[in-house]
């Protein structure tokens, strides 16, 4: 019977032998409830083939009788307060449920759906099947795919587009058909690696920024004020300072989207920092120009980060092919093989005996 599927979580088991299911078994998950399995007398002999199935004769002994009896006493509590009455009252309208009502009705019965008679047994439970991940050398490659793309905007591929560049590379033999993901899935890793990918490299950029800004302090007495400056400027630039604060303000945004600042509220940043005696007023741009910085500052920021990515990479996958020849090398000739070379250098060093012999 150890081939009959879901035995292991029934306990009761009912032989009949009258009626029109005379042969029948019945089984069930608890005893007196849930409901029965049925099964049929050429069933069971499909199941059983050649084997007997014979009633178990289980041995029962008689219960032990108490010698005295078990009293538990009964506590009766009544509360005759008109507040306590009020409250029950209240609380019993609230849950009477309108029967004239049936949009209220039909909300209910959906919501008692889930705990059915014999919900918690095993044999309703209904198992998730473990997510599969994506494997480390496809997110390799996918990561390859999203650095190219935001290294150059032209060559960006979408979802599908990489799960067809995946699929190109299992007919060259590099990869496995089972380890291509879902477009779906590539389209979830998408959104989820470009936010952690930008996190990571603005804490990178405000580092190598606070390191800039303690070499830049020893360079700031009176060498950039302008009555020192000799040449005319055509045009307005934003100073260099400027520049650092609201580098480091875009890099606080973007490892933070919570602390993600407009070109107003940079503005007002900066002159909040006029009132503490940090930067003086003439040095602060317009909204506008503060936007423009951010368009284009974004823009190279972005390029630059995947370029170094790129050549992470690069450097990476030149190591793993360096790697993999040196095993080619130091593999061990076999027998056959170097009997068989001998053999041909034999063969080519013989006519050249024989040239040299006459000489000799």
């Amino acid at each position: 019977m150890g081939t009959i599927a879901g035995i292991h979580s029934w306990n009761e088991f009912i032989w009949i032998y009258d009626g029109e299911e005379a042969g029948y078994i019945y089984a069930r998950p608890l005893l007196k409830f849930g409901e029965l399995n049925k099964f049929s007398p050429s069933k069971i002999q499909k199941i059983v083939k050649n084997r007997t199935i014979t009633q178990p004769n289980p041995i029962i002994s008689t219960h032990s009788n108490p010698p005295k009896p078990l009293t538990i006493p009964r506590i009766n509590y009544q509360d005759t307060s008109d507040e306590n009455l009020d409250d029950l009252v209240d609380e019993l309208e609230h849950m009477v449920v309108d029967t004239t009502n049936e949009e209220e009705i039909a909300e209910k019965h959906e919501n008692w759906k889930v705990f059915i008679s014999g919900w918690a047994l095993q044999q309703n439970q209904k198992i998730r099947e473990p997510v599969k991940r994506i494997p480390t050398h496809i997110k390799y490659l996918l990561e390859t795919m999203f650095h190219v793309g935001t290294a150059n905007p032209r060559k960006k591929m979408t979802a599908a587009e990489m799960r067809s560049e995946l699929i190109q590379r299992i007919q060259e033999g590099e990869i496995e058909e089972k380890d291509i993901p879902k477009e779906s899935t590539i389209a979830n890793w998408i959104t989820s690696f470009s936010r952690g990918w930008k996190h990571a490299m603005a804490l990178q950029v405000i580092k190598a920024a606070e390191h800039t800004l303690k070499i830049w302090k020893v360079f700031i007495s009176g060498w950039a004020l302008q009555q020192n400056q000799k040449i005319r400027e055509p045009v307005k630039r934003i100073p260099t300072h400027i520049k650092y604060l609201l580098e480091t303000m875009f890099h606080v945004g973007t490892a933070n989207p919570r602390k993600k600042m407009t070109a107003a509220e940079m503005r007002s940043e900066l002159i909040q920092r006029i009132q503490e005696g940090e930067i003086e007023e003439k040095d602060i741009p317009k909204e506008s120009t503060i936007a423009n910085w951010i368009t284009s500052f974004s823009r190279g920021w972005k390029h630059a980060m995947a370029l170094q990515v790129i050549k992470a990479a690069e450097h990476t996958l030149k190591i793993e092919v360096s790697t993999s020849a040196t095993a080619e090398l130091t593999r061990p000739v076999s027998r056959t093989t170097s009997r068989q070379a001998s053999k041909t250098t034999s063969r080519q060093a013989s006519p050249q005996l024989r040239q040299e012999s006459p000489q000799l």
